[in-house]
């Protein structure tokens, strides 16, 4: 039975397990979030539509802020389910069960099966990985072909192998493939460091690196000729100018925040395992040899008179810390410096941090670093206090708790999973009380129970309750707008939600003048207008009664009633 408990298969089945529960309940409920959701289902959609596997397209206007491999996978899995939100959001759910086995072996093999697991489960029930597993954007594959590439990476740098060294090629060409330079660069950075650190460089920088450039040509080149052939240029153009150098050097969309931003963002968006980061990264840095004094009593090596194989083993560990920490040091460091920031941004690092964490928390379990009885007491507080934060959210949203100043239309079915919350804390109360009585490793894993529970129930339910209020599915099958088979137009005055083009199947035009609007409306087949209800009524005495209201719903996003408007009587 103990062998069993640890064998690979075993694993297997608990990891897919703990993924299914935190993914797919509910994964094609919510309607598509707009912006990125609807862009992206739509230009897969169109694509698919058109027979088109090389330009990109959304609202029928070239597209060119995400290369096509995401695209792809949506178009395949359209085939395969249907057009529906669970099909667009199906690749991100599968790309990122690949990445919790990568994750799974990458641990295994870099320190030990135990952490392996471990770290596949945190990677699971982390905050953001868990949302953007359920999301149809490219971060779920970005980051399955990133590990990919740094599971290649990892073998290659210890081995003479070539076809190492193509796979990792070809891996960073799919990542190129998915959202362009960043799979590249980054990467190659994280390579060369590691090189230097570990007094690899020769080992890496030789005439076999050709076999990584030929694996990363072949894959990615094909398509970039292709894209850049049928668009005379303004594809690649615009996204390497706008999409990339732009990005970087200017905030775009408003997408901007201070220099700390990702590293104050890590203590959100790793949730609930953020309440071990601190310690796991001081424990990585003095692993990796970085020279800090020792902290609560952890052993160097220089306290012990080490045999040679384990001399050996030691020098191995700390290649893998430094090669974890480079791994998140180096994204961390770019993407700060970056004027665009977002979250997702540095998504890729989640991996190596779930190895840290799992590697830290088997270490304390096995008692090979002490801590003070009041640090883990302050763990399990500090769970409890997500589960605080998570409740008082969601009763704000719910219109339990008023905001003075802010007016918004509540949404009342968040009070009930507002006591989601009390998973967090109610197991913060109970590893709290027990945290000297049992053995760390019962503590621990009710802790990854509980954290697999709580985040998956608030991956699957608050938001599809908040999909409820938002207008464009809603309104789209109220009014019943999506009629392919039928010569009917859709446009939007000052209301331009991306998801409408793709729950309307066809081009929305859009307005930003009353008159435009009013001759648009005035055609002789059959039109629909989407408009924010306020702006309509401030105006409607101006317009000849000639149009009806086809639909109205409530969106929380513009806190206001959206009409459509129609020609038809």
């Amino acid at each position: 039975m103990v062998i069993f408990m640890k064998s690979r298969w075993y694993h297997y089945l608990l990891i897919c397990f703990c993924f299914s529960f935190c993914t797919f309940p509910n994964l094609g409920k919510p309607s598509l979030w707009d912006m990125d959701e609807g862009v992206n289902a739509e230009a897969a959609r169109e694509m698919l539509e058109r027979g088109d596997w090389i330009v990109p397209t959304f609202n029928f206007q070239l597209r060119t802020a995400k290369p096509a491999l995401l695209y792809w996978l949506q178009m395949t899995s359209y085939r395969l389910f249907g057009i529906n939100e669970w099909a667009a959001r199906f690749p991100s759910a599968l790309m990122s069960l690949g990445t919790i086995i990568l994750v799974y072996e990458l641990g295994r093999k870099i320190f030990s099966p135990k952490v392996g697991l471990y770290s596949s489960l945190i990677l699971s029930s982390s905050i953001l990985f868990c949302c953007l597993s359920h999301f149809a954007n490219p971060d779920a594959t970005l980051l399955f072909f990133t590990t990919l590439t740094y599971y290649f990476f990892w073998f290659w740098h210890l081995s003479t192998s070539g076809w190492l060294r193509f796979a990792t090629g070809s891996a960073i060409g799919f990542a190129v493939l998915t959202k362009g330079p960043v799979g590249l660069v980054i990467p190659a950075w994280v390579m060369i460091l590691t090189g230097i650190f570990n007094q690899q460089s020769r080992t890496i920088w030789n005439r076999k690196l050709i076999w990584t450039w030929l694996g990363f040509l072949l894959t990615a080149l094909p398509w970039y000729i292709l894209v850049s052939t049928e668009t005379r240029g303004a594809w690649l153009k615009a996204f390497i100018g706008k999409e990339n150098i732009q990005r970087f050097s200017s905030p775009m969309e408003n997408h901007r925040g201070p220099f700390f931003y990702h590293l104050l963002g890590l203590f959100i968006f790793f949730a609930p395992w953020s309440i071990f980061l601190i310690m796991s990264c001081w424990n990585a840095s003095k692993q990796a040899k970085f020279r800090f004094f020792n902290l609560f009593g952890h052993r160097s090596i220089e306290d012990d008179q080490l045999k040679s194989i384990q001399l050996n083993e030691q020098k191995y560990t700390q290649k893998s810390f430094r090669f974890l920490s480079i791994w998140i040091l180096s994204y961390l460091a770019i993407f700060s410096i970056a004027a665009t920031k977002l979250p997702n941004y540095i998504f890729p690092i989640y991996p190596a941090l779930a190895i840290l964490v799992a590697k830290f928390i088997i270490t304390w379990q096995e008692n090979e670093i002490h801590l003070p009885n009041w640090l883990q007491k302050g763990f399990w507080f500090s769970y409890g206090l997500v589960g605080i934060i998570f409740m008082i959210g969601l009763l704000v949203l719910s219109g339990t708790i008023p905001i003075p100043g802010k007016s918004f239309l509540p949404i009342p079915g968040l009070f009930t999973w507002s006591f989601l919350g009390l998973i967090p804390i109610l197991t913060s109360i109970v590893l709290y009380t027990l945290n000297s009585k049992i053995q760390r490793k019962v503590l621990v894993n009710i802790f990854v129970a509980s954290s697999i529970l709580f985040t998956g129930s608030i991956a699957a339910f608050p938001p599809a309750e908040m999909s409820q209020f938002r207008a464009p599915r809603s309104l789209i099958a109220n009014a019943e707008v999506c009629q392919p088979e039928k010569e009917i137009q859709i446009g939007s005055l000052l209301y331009f939600q991306e998801s409408l083009v793709f729950y309307g199947q066809r081009e929305v035009k859009k307005f930003d003048d009353l008159q435009k609007t009013i001759d648009f409306l005035k055609m002789p087949y059959p039109v629909f207008v989407f408009v924010e209800a306020p702006i309509w009524e401030k105006h409607s005495h101006l317009v000849d009664a000639f149009y009806s209201e086809a639909a109205r719903h409530y969106d929380f996003m513009r806190r206001c009633d959206i009409l459509v408007l129609s020609n038809r009587k």
